[in-house]
């Protein structure tokens, strides 16, 4: 399937046309404008349907803390979330809570 990219006008014969979108290649979040044209038989245009779409970061990121098994008493403790990510956008804030001990 082409990629309908901003700007850009693609003709088809089929009434409906899927903007792609997948893990890999998300639709980023934000607004969204498009637009319908359709020609009949005796090539006659129609006057354009315009619409907007907001496209909405709405999965959770994943939160992956790296810790050491072991560490020697009055050593620090190194807590990285480097690993932790999130498909739709980015990781802005980290929240650390000492839960026992």
């Amino acid at each position: 399937m082409p990629e309908l990219l901003p700007g850009q006008t693609l003709e088809t014969k089929e009434p409906v046309l899927l903007v792609e979108a997948s893990a890999q290649r998300p639709l980023k979040p934000g607004r969204m404008v498009f637009q319908l044209v359709v020609v009949d038989d005796a090539g006659n245009e129609s006057v354009a349907d315009t619409k907007e779409v907001y496209v909405i970061d709405n999965a959770r990121p994943t939160a992956v803390l790296q810790v050491p098994e072991k560490v020697a008493a009055g050593q620090p403790i190194r807590l990285d979330g480097t690993a932790s990510t999130d498909i739709g956008g980015q990781i802005v804030r980290y929240k650390w809570t000492r839960l026992v001990g």
